[in-house]
């Protein structure tokens, strides 16, 4: 055998073992039945399509994808998200892998259980009649700021042609 039949043998090896811990993992789930070898729908992401997206969304309650032997599921209805979010045992809610890394594992938006609980329980208070009579009113006040901004620079400024909203919406 020479080496480069011994280093095919070995990928062809490492090709069929992901697919098959991704068929494993996958079991019933909707979702591609195969997936490109190792690092699935990663080149999606750096070209993103909402029609992708949105098919995915689109093909059950409880949807699929590997990427790079990341398992993800896609919970596209309140039901199936709560079963998802009930579930801390085996999943771990997260939209971009390296969050836990970036933001620290004691973040709150990490907390499950008890902790996860708590800590809503002390959010609470910030949405009683009174607290949103404080705080709304001056709310208001910065949207119609803002909307009639829109309005201004989509009517004057660019004659109704497509805006780029985007950085006034991030700093609205």
């Amino acid at each position: 055998m020479s080496g480069w039949s011994m280093a095919l043998t070995l990928f062809l090896l490492l090709v069929a073992y992901d697919q098959f811990q991704y068929i494993r993992h996958k079991a019933s789930i909707v979702g591609p039945t195969f997936k490109i070898p190792f690092i699935g729908p990663f080149l999606e992401s750096v070209n993103p399509k909402f029609e992708q997206y949105h098919a995915k969304w689109e093909s059950g309650d409880l949807s699929c994808v590997s990427v790079f032997h990341k398992f993800v599921v896609i919970a596209s209805t309140r039901d199936m998200a709560r079963k998802v979010f009930n579930s801390p045992s085996f999943v771990k809610p997260c939209v971009v892998d390296v969050a836990h890394k970036l933001l620290r594992p004691t973040n709150w938006v990490f907390l499950d259980g008890k902790a996860h609980t708590d800590y809503r329980k002390g959010l609470n208070g910030l949405f009683t009649r009174q607290a949103l009579e404080l705080y709304l009113p001056g709310q208001e006040e910065v949207y119609d700021k803002y909307f009639d901004h829109f309005l201004e620079v989509s009517q004057k400024e660019n004659e109704g042609k497509p805006t780029p909203f985007m950085p006034h919406f991030r700093e609205l």
